[in-house]
Parts: structure tokens; sequence; C-alpha cells
């Protein structure tokens, strides 16, 4: 091999160096840098991992908060529609009442119209009667002629005209 001009120690030598500095780069680079990327694969994958879990999560929180939101959209409806028929009841009782007082009301004043008109009729026959009584004085009194008691029932029946 020495005259393809390769020397055997010298190639000894330098397997030996390469085998050297290949166990000296395995065991303190070449191991630590697979460790360090094994770490790093292991953090992607976790985070990876924790990443699907988040949109899994958050995927079931959007559900249930559609559906809280549903819920409450009919809660208001139907509070809504309870409330409009409590509202039509109200007023309709209102309506009822208002109704009913009016016509007590009115019962009332037709009472009351027909208890004065009962009044004034009555004060109306005693002063009549009073008048009548009067002119029946006047005519006792006086010893009078057919004209002059023509002409005092006249007189009287005009004032009474006049009440």
């Amino acid at each position: 091999m020495e005259a393809l001009g390769i020397k055997i120690p010298l190639l000894v030598t330098q397997v030996i160096n390469f085998l050297i500095i290949l166990f000296v780069l395995q065991k303190f680079l070449y191991k630590p840098i697979l460790g360090i990327l094994d770490k790093r694969k292991k953090e992607i994958e976790e985070s990876i991992t924790m990443k699907e879990q988040a949109a899994l999560e958050r995927e079931t929180i959007e559900k249930e908060r559609a559906k809280i939101l549903k819920e409450a959209r009919e809660e208001s409806q139907r509070m809504l529609r309870k409330a409009l028929e409590d509202g039509k009841q109200v007023a309709e009782s209102f309506v009822v009442e208002g109704k009913s007082q009016l016509s007590q009301e009115r019962k009332k004043l037709m009472e009351e119209i027909a208890q004065e008109r009962e009044k004034i009729l009555e004060r109306a026959t005693k002063q009549a009667l009073s008048y009548a009584v009067s002119i029946a004085e006047q005519i006792l009194a006086k010893k009078m002629t057919k004209e002059e008691q023509e002409r005092l029932i006249a007189d009287a029946l005009k004032q009474l005209e006049k009440v």
C-alpha cells in the first residue's frame, strides 16, 4: 500500500483520530442535540394536543352558549307573551270595572234626579195649594162681582204658570 502512497501507521492514526472525534462528537454533541430535538418534538406534540383540546373545548362552549342564548330568547318570548296576556286581562278588567262604576253612577244620578223631581213637584203642589187657599180666602173675604172673581182667578193662574 505504500506503493499507492498510503502509509499504514498514518492511516491507522487517522482512523483512530476519526474514531476518537466520532466518539467525542457522539458523546458530547450528537446525543445532547438529539435529546434537545426529542424534547422539542415532544413540546410541539403537546402544544398541538393542547391546541386541539382547546379547539374542542371552545366548540363545546360555543354550542353551550348558543343553547343558552336560544333558551333565553325562548324564555323572553314566553315572558313577553305572558305580559301581553296579563296586560290584556288587566285592561279588560279595568273596562268592565269602569262600565260597572259608570252604570252605578248613572243609576245613582237617575235616582237623585227622580228624587229632585218629586221634591219639585211636591213644592209646586204645596205652592199651588197655598195660592188656591189664598185666592179662596180673598174671594171669601170680599164679596166680589163675577168679573172681579174671573180677574182674580186669571191672575192666580198666571202666577202659577210663572212658577
